[in-house]
């Protein structure tokens, strides 16, 4: 079996788990940063990974192409498969946190003006006072309960309600930290391998 895996962004050792992976199945593997890098031999690869749009179009021997994104309607229409029985799957799944945490990060750029702050900052202008608002006490509306509407909710109970501050001693410093109860095990854990580098115990700050 023959996969190529397109990606520009893989690194030694992403491509050394691949290799590893595909000599344990007996798999010849292909890396390859465009479709129009593809060598001759693996032309006829029975598996892509990547937006092997092309390939889809014209290579009757593949039989899997797994595509890194989560939406795949570029590929719902005729044609777009040589071979109409090959298997087309996404990556789903793989970005609800991250979307989750830049609407979060969007969100307070657009409510707090910072684009307008970092702007008056550039040219030397403080303390002039904008409109603001805040996520506390707002209604938000999410529409859609897939990976990323189901990850935003939690990802803002992360950031604004689920670790109350606490204070973290230690020898060297005092830092103001969310710490949780899980937290606090942790960090009791890690004391106790590593004695005399961080104090357990926490104090409020409210």
């Amino acid at each position: 079996m023959k996969v190529i895996v397109l990606s520009q962004v893989l690194n030694e050792q992403h491509r050394k788990m691949l290799s590893d992976t595909a000599a344990e199945i007996g798999a010849e593997l292909c890396f390859a940063m465009r479709e129009d890098a593809i060598p001759e031999a693996f032309r006829d690869a029975e598996v892509l990974y990547g937006f092997g749009v092309n390939t889809a179009r014209t290579s009757k021997n593949l039989r899997w192409l797994s595509v890194p994104s989560a939406g795949v309607d570029f590929l719902m229409k005729p044609g777009a498969f040589a071979n109409e029985d090959c298997i087309l799957t996404n990556s789903s799944g793989a970005y609800g946190v991250t979307i989750a945490e830049h609407i979060i990060a969007v969100s307070l750029m657009m409510m707090r003006c910072l684009a307008d702050v970092s702007e008056e900052s550039r040219l030397g202008r403080w303390g002039r006072p904008g409109p603001q608002s805040s996520l506390k006490d707002s209604r938000i509306t999410v529409l859609g309960t897939g990976d990323i509407g189901r990850c935003f909710p939690r990802a803002l109970s992360w950031s604004m309600w689920g670790a109350a501050p606490r204070l973290m001693r230690t020898r060297s410093q005092t830092a103001l930290m969310p710490v949780s109860s899980a937290g606090r095990r942790l960090m009791c854990s890690v004391q106790s391998r590593f004695p005399g580098r961080a104090a357990c115990g926490t104090r409020r700050t409210c």
